[in-house]
């Protein structure tokens, strides 16, 4: 896992891909980058500005749709730590006396923590990236390939201030998979597609474009996030 955010970097590479992850279970997934894709063509007659023409996206996302799974998770949460974060209720207040009855129910059995997410493929012999909030917490982690077929997974490293985790599977299977690329490379207004799976009802594809280098938005040591427009 160091050698893999050695490789990464540090500051706008690894919070470009942990921004591209996504902020929360359910909204993970991958982007790429079409820089140049767009031909100027012949400028009209009177025109001042020249045309672009833009292909569509769809070579792109069948190429890299295949390497972008599914994660999802089971688990249990701490209840200790769920009460600390709890909100200090009146005591009279009903949802109190409904919160209070229901921790010591659980007290000692930790309390049933379902999540999903997106994750994507980089090695063929099995390593997938993900949130690392998607896995924190989960006794059982199961990935999902595009073609549906689901294997279990064990977590290799993870690493909270980027919020990434890889994790391994194994399979006979002659996996696809994607390189990371260089966010220095990348300027505002270059197209992107944003690939994921995060509900497991399959790949969903959008495109937009990079929005802005260097946003600061409060998320840890490495904020320095590319800010995209596709949702």
């Amino acid at each position: 896992m160091t050698q893999l955010f050695d490789r990464l970097g540090r500051g706008r590479k690894v919070a470009f891909v942990a921004a591209l992850l996504g902020g929360t279970a359910l909204s993970a997934g991958v982007a790429w980058t079409n820089s140049g894709a767009a031909a100027p063509i012949q400028v009209a007659p009177g025109a001042t500005q020249p045309v672009f023409a833009q292909a569509g996206f769809a070579p792109l996302v069948a190429k890299v749709k295949a390497a972008v799974v599914n994660i999802s998770t089971a688990g249990f949460a701490n209840t200790a730590q769920m009460q600390e974060q709890m909100p200090n209720f009146p005591e009279d207040s009903p949802l109190g006396d409904m919160m209070r009855q229901f921790f010591q129910h659980r007290h000692g059995h930790g309390v049933p923590e379902h999540a999903m997410g997106s994750g994507f493929i980089i090695d063929a012999a099995g390593y997938v990236v993900t949130n690392n909030h998607v896995v924190d917490h989960a006794d059982k982690i199961t990935v999902t390939l595009n073609d549906g077929s689901s294997y279990p997974a064990k977590v290799i490293g993870r690493d909270k201030k980027t919020d990434l985790a890889l994790l391994k599977i194994d399979t006979h299977k002659t996996l696809p998979y994607v390189a990371f690329g260089n966010s220095d490379d990348e300027q505002v207004g270059d197209w992107v597609v944003a690939v994921g799976n995060p509900f497991g009802l399959g790949g969903t594809a959008t495109a937009g474009i990079v929005s802005a280098h260097g946003r600061d938005i409060n998320e840890g040591p490495y904020d320095d996030f590319l800010q995209i427009d596709a949702p």
